[in-house]
């Protein structure tokens, strides 16, 4: 095998490399990106939970406030 022969097989494997990591870091971005999105749904569907418990936990003592009035 000739240096040019060698050379152009490097030059071959070179851009087929580039190609793989190129496809690699938009697979990653892609996934990152839905990642994220799953996140921020996540960290919204936790603060209207905490606000929910919140208001249910106000209830609650309101509820156990006008039972211990009724019972006195």
């Amino acid at each position: 095998m000739t240096a040019e022969e060698r050379f152009a097989k490097l030059e071959e494997q070179m851009l087929v490399q580039a190609e793989l990591v190129a496809r690699f870091e938009r697979e990653t971005q892609q996934r990152l990106a839905i990642h994220e999105e799953q996140l921020a749904f996540h960290e919204d569907q936790r603060q209207s939970h905490a606000i929910e418990l919140a208001e249910f936990r106000a209830t609650v003592a309101r509820v156990l406030e006008l039972l211990e009035r009724f019972v006195s």
